[in-house]
């Protein structure tokens, strides 16, 4: 699928070009001196190797994977500088000009910096986290030699025009080494696919504030990213990658995500090609929603809807539903206050599935207002087929995501089969 983030090869050189006085036939000898970064403390990206819908996508979990690449490209392009700064390769780069390096190398290296934050504010922020003010850059501009230290001039002067454009929570943000708590402003994971390339998704979070819904009005929950729809993520990935195999197949329609917070499920999902529909009934969530979808270029495959649960029965709300023609309904973390959040997250189905279709949950068990073990006994109420699965949050997750505020969480997995609803049903 073009969806997909394949490895990126470099046009060739032939008799080499010239970058910033450089002759270059090959960027091996650059090549030969990256390492993977060694003071990046914080968390870059998280990568999931993705298992299988029986396993509910369970796989190894790497945090700021790294590999040599095989190849530079030149010119740097916007694409390129974002994929290869996602990479860490930004990073390897600033490593490497504290090296005693031969001017020449040093100069190419200086340039190719200059190139790829040029095209990536991502870039100049993992710059400016990682040296706390370029401070790397700032000892090359005071002791190198004449030509490296005008490249090291312009190199900060680029990376502080770019970081003039951020708010102070994009410029810092991702600088923490976890992702528990509303200080990260922003995410990126990505799903790898046996045989298939890795789906990249990125996100931008929220600051704590008040809320118009969420626990009373009290404070927002949905604007930073939780274990629970990373796991959904990851299952619906499984999912979607399975294509109609399987006990429990997607189909062809669209799919609606309920609570969709900032969206790492639904945009997954559309990463591979699915139509999506992310709904909140947070007005400052769907913003945040529109703006992810721009962010990932995902414009002809989502889009956003204000969703009150306990309005789905108004004519004209389910009516809208219906016509969408889902073929499946996805949440994670919907039930916080017990049996009536579950009450009314089933509700849905009904409306929103009535050609029949699918539903898959994850949820919290520990840690939450009221028990959430209901959610399966009002799905079985309702009269669907369902199966449960349970898993412990343990390791990278729970460090990361969960935290000490969350101790020992688990989590519920809930498939559910919807059938047609009846003459009766839609009355």
């Amino acid at each position: 699928s073009s969806l997909f983030v394949k490895a990126t090869r470099s046009p060739q050189l032939g008799d080499g070009v010239q970058i910033r006085g450089v002759m270059v036939s090959d960027f091996s000898q650059l090549l030969q001196v990256l390492r993977a970064p060694t003071r990046a403390n914080h968390v870059r990206v998280l990568e999931f190797e993705v298992g299988t819908p029986a396993q509910c996508g369970a796989g190894k979990i790497s945090v700021n994977p790294w590999s040599r690449p095989s190849d530079l490209t030149w010119p740097v392009t916007a694409a390129y500088a974002e994929e290869i700064t996602s990479c860490g390769l930004t990073l390897s780069l600033a490593d490497a000009l504290e090296s005693c390096l031969p001017l020449a190398l040093q100069r190419l290296l200086l340039s190719y910096l200059i190139a790829i934050c040029k095209e990536s504010p991502m870039a100049c922020q993992q710059l400016f986290i990682y040296s706390r003010g370029l401070a790397t850059v700032a000892s090359l501009e005071a002791a190198a030699s004449k030509e490296a230290r005008a490249l090291a001039a312009e190199l900060a002067k680029v990376c502080r025009q770019q970081l003039s454009s951020l708010d102070e929570q994009r410029r810092t943000g991702g600088s923490e080494s976890s992702w528990v708590g509303w200080s990260t402003s922003s995410y990126e994971l990505w799903f790898r696919l046996p045989e298939k390339g890795v789906a990249k998704v990125r996100l931008q979070g929220m600051q704590m504030m008040k809320s118009a819904f969420d626990i009373g009005g009290s404070h927002l929950t949905g604007g930073r990213l939780w274990a629970g729809s990373v796991l959904l993520a990851r299952w619906l990935v499984s999912l979607v990658a399975s294509g109609a195999s399987g006990r429990w197949p997607l189909g062809d329609g669209p799919i609606l995500e309920l609570g969709a917070g900032i969206g790492l499920a639904g945009l997954a999902a559309a990463r591979l090609g699915r139509r999506v529909v992310l709904s909140d009934r947070e007005p400052v969530l769907l913003d945040a929603l529109q703006e992810n979808i721009r962010l990932n270029g995902l414009e002809e495959q989502c889009r956003t809807l204000p969703l009150d649960w306990a309005a789905v029965g108004r004519p004209g709300l389910s009516a809208k539903l219906r016509r969408q023609k889902f073929s499946a309904v996805v949440g994670a973390d919907l039930i916080y206050e017990g049996r009536s959040d579950a009450e009314l997250a089933v509700g849905v189905l009904r409306h929103a599935l009535p050609f029949g279709g699918v539903a898959f949950f994850v949820n919290a068990i520990r840690h939450r207002k009221a028990a959430t073990s209901c959610l399966g006994d009002v799905l079985r109420e309702a009269g669907y087929e369902v199966q449960e699965a349970t898993s412990s949050c343990a390791g990278v997750l729970q460090e990361l995501l969960c935290g000490e505020h969350e101790p020992d969480q688990e989590y519920y997995f809930y498939a559910a089969r919807v059938p047609p609803s009846t003459a009766d049903d839609q009355l």
